[in-house]
């Protein structure tokens, strides 16, 4: 079974509706493992799954102890979050949803992969496709992160339904959010969309 199955499953398939976002799914059955690719080159140093210089914590526990705390405590999505950890290592969450690793990667993906045509033309929509995007690439997050809580870390471990659970998850926690968490995110993700523009390579 690929490691990207998860993002291509008949549970994708039959969670998004409409033409539209079928198209949409086509095209990122197309691109498919490109989030599982950014995911891995980049979680280490984005959640920083290691010691500081001369601590006395193994490197392999502190990584796990890490990760354990954004994936399973308090919110299992606090790595999709913008969050700190207090001087008890209590995780405290500033902004839901806005994790700049996941968007950084949301614009790796959409424009600096010239592929813009997966927003659509309308803002409303725009919105609505970005999410989608938002839950692969934190779904893709989620499996790397999972890789790196193995012992000795693995690189084979991208599928299976778990991973779809995960996805959909994401997807029911931001249709969740209501009042000024929900304002703030939509604002965020029209904050992304003029970002992203500008990260987009000239055709030329």
């Amino acid at each position: 079974m690929s490691y990207t199955y998860c993002f291509v499953s008949a549970t994708f398939e039959e969670f998004i509706t409409g033409n539209h976002l079928r198209d949409v799914g086509n095209a990122l059955s197309v691109t498919r493992g490109k989030f599982v690719e950014f995911a891995r080159d980049g979680v280490f140093s984005a959640y920083r799954l290691f010691p500081p210089q001369n601590s006395a914590t193994a490197p392999k526990v502190y990584r796990q102890r890490v990760i354990k705390k954004i994936t399973t405590e308090l919110d299992t999505l606090v790595f999709m979050h913008i969050y700190t950890f207090d001087q008890d290592g209590t995780v405290e969450i500033k902004a839901r949803f806005q994790n700049p690793f996941i968007m950084s990667n949301v614009i790796r993906f959409v424009w600096s992969g010239l592929r813009q045509e997966f927003l659509s033309e309308s803002e409303e929509e725009q919105i609505e496709n970005l999410k989608i995007a938002w839950a692969l690439a934190g779904a893709a997050t989620f499996c790397a992160l999972d890789e790196q809580y193995e012992d000795v870390v693995k690189m084979d471990r991208f599928g299976g339904m778990v991973h779809n659970r995960k996805f959909l998850a994401i997807l029911d926690a931001m249709s969740a959010l209501s009042g000024d968490e929900l304002a703030d995110f939509i604002t965020f993700l029209r904050y992304v969309l003029k970002v992203g523009a500008s990260q987009a390579p000239s055709a030329s």
